[in-house]
C-alpha cells in the first residue's frame, strides 16, 4: 500500500491517462475548459476533486472512473458503495 494521499494517487493516474492518450496538459485544459496551470495542480495533488469532477475528467479522457481512482483504498470495496449525491473529495 502506498503512503501517498488520495489526491496524489488521483493526480498521477490522471497524468498517466492523459499521456497515454497523447494529450499535453494544455490539450486536456482546453478539453475541460480550464487553465494548463489548473491541470498541473490537479496532477500534482494540489487540488482536491469531487466525484462529479473526476467523472467529467474521465469522460473527457474517454476512460472509466475506476482507472483514475485505481490505488485509492476505498475503491477495493467497490464503487457501488459510493453515494453520488454526497461530495467526496480526493
Amino acid at each position: 500500500m502506498s503512503n501517498l494521499k488520495p489526491e496524489d494517487i488521483l493526480g498521477q493516474n490522471i497524468r498517466e491517462c492523459r499521456r497515454n492518450k497523447g494529450f499535453s496538459g494544455s490539450d486536456l485544459a482546453s478539453i475541460i475548459c480550464c487553465s494548463q496551470q489548473h491541470i498541473s495542480r490537479i496532477e500534482s495533488g494540489s487540488v482536491r476533486l469531487n466525484v462529479s469532477q473526476i467523472k467529467y475528467i474521465a469522460d473527457c479522457l474517454d476512460t472509466k472512473v475506476d482507472s483514475l481512482i485505481f490505488g485509492i483504498g476505498f475503491q477495493y470495496e467497490g464503487l457501488d458503495n459510493i453515494n453520488l449525491g454526497k461530495f467526496y473529495y480526493f
